[in-house]
């Protein structure tokens, strides 16, 4: 739960300091991703979700600050590591968001896919 907390947390300081923090949230995400046993699924799930859809729609949460119409290459990081973990954890609510963030990044569209193909594979659709 402290991980979740700071990669859900506003980051502190300037442009470079924000930078550093979205790179730290990528890391965290892969090294839950690489956790054998992930605790509190439905937390992570969540919290995710939110995150992306932060950056995605870039009007609220963390990226507040940053309203334009691009997406930094440090938010492609903090996607790319939460994408595989979706899959692996995810569930419908996971669908949902994955799909509609296929349409905002479509140059992810192939790890898109195969994280909706295992969540729909561990759902027996």
């Amino acid at each position: 739960t402290e991980i979740m907390e700071i990669i859900t947390g506003p980051p502190s300081g300037g442009r470079k300091t924000v930078v550093e923090h979205k790179k730290k949230i990528a890391n965290l995400i892969s090294a839950i991703n690489g956790m054998s046993d992930i605790p509190n699924t439905f937390r992570v799930e969540k919290d995710l979700i939110w995150l992306m859809e932060s950056i995605t729609e870039q009007e609220k949460g963390m990226l507040k600050i940053f309203k334009r119409g691009t997406i930094t290459d440090e938010d492609i990081g903090v996607i790319k590591a939460a994408v595989p973990l979706l899959g692996r954890i995810g569930t419908t609510a996971s669908e949902t968001a994955l799909n509609k963030m296929r349409r905002t990044v479509p140059h992810l569209a192939e790890e898109i896919d195969a994280a909706l193909k295992k969540i729909k594979t561990r759902d027996g659709q």
